[in-house]
């Protein structure tokens, strides 16, 4: 009877555990403007793919939004996040041949995103 009360105690507390857990996609969308590398490192843990350049940390994120491989983009320069970007992986933003090609496809995206806003008057 003790071994079954504690094998029950046992799954019970396993199952509150994993069930409070954050999904990567969850913990992505944590991240905000301004925020420390230490702090995206506490949220997200260690990216899968990074490179510097021009003086930013380039770090990309892979997860999953139901079933679909997605990756996230975070910038950072001089220690702190300055840029945000959840997306779908495609061709493009997966292998570029060249960081200028990378570099003119994050700027089109961008623009193809802002274009999706109004402004709004005060």
């Amino acid at each position: 009877m003790k071994t079954l009360f504690i094998g029950l105690l046992f799954f019970t507390l396993t199952s509150l555990l994993t069930s409070c857990a954050s999904t990567p996609l969850e913990n992505m969308k944590k991240l905000s403007v301004g925020m420390d590398k230490a702090t995206v490192l506490d949220i997200v843990g260690d990216p899968d793919k990074t490179f510097r350049q021009s003086g930013k940390d380039y770090w990309t994120y892979k997860y999953y939004e139901k079933d679909e491989l997605k990756e996230g983009q975070v910038i950072i320069e001089n220690g702190f996040v300055t840029y945000v970007l959840l997306q779908k992986p495609d061709e493009q933003t997966i292998a570029p041949k060249n960081f200028k090609e990378y570099k003119g496809n994050v700027e089109q995206k961008r623009k193809n995103y802002q274009k999706q806003f109004k402004t709004l008057d005060d």
